[in-house]
This record gives structure tokens, C-alpha cells and sequence, in this order.
């Protein structure tokens, strides 16, 4: 999954998915 909720998820964590 790759979405760009940087409030909900850590911005490493979006990236690595």
C-alpha cells in the first residue's frame, strides 16, 4: 500500500509499504 497519510502513519512506514 503506498498512501500519503503522514498523519495517520510514519513517513518511513508509508515509504517502506
Amino acid at each position: 500500500m503506498n498512501f500519503v497519510d503522514l498523519s495517520s502513519f510514519d513517513v518511513r512506514v508509508t515509504v517502506s509499504w
